[in-house]
C-alpha cells in the first residue's frame, strides 16, 4: 500500500501533497503546495528503509548541502532537508 496520498499533509502540516511527480530507488517526488511560502514545491520522500538508515541520510544530507550551494537556472534550488 501506497505511505502517501494527494490531499495529505506532509512536514507538520506546512506542505499538502498535490500529484506524485516520480519514484525511484531513492524515495518518491512530489508536487507539493508550502502553506509557509504560499508557493508549489516538489518534496522527496523516502522511503522507511531510507529514512532508518543513518548512512542513506548522510548521503542525502551531503548531496542537499552540495545541492544548496550551487545557483544556476537548470539546478532546482534547495529550500530545506526536515527529518520528520
Amino acid at each position: 500500500p501506497e505511505l502517501y496520498h494527494e490531499g495529505d499533509l506532509a512536514g507538520n502540516g506546512r506542505y499538502t501533497l498535490i500529484r506524485e511527480l516520480g519514484r525511484g530507488a531513492r524515495g518518491v517526488v512530489w508536487l507539493a503546495h508550502d502553506q509557509h511560502l504560499d508557493e508549489q514545491v516538489a518534496l522527496k520522500r523516502l522511503p522507511p528503509e531510507l529514512a532508518a538508515d543513518p548512512v542513506a541520510l548522510g548521503d542525502l544530507k551531503r548531496e542537499v548541502q552540495k545541492a544548496h550551494r550551487l545557483s544556476h537556472p537548470n539546478i532546482i534550488r534547495i529550500h530545506d532537508l526536515v527529518q520528520l
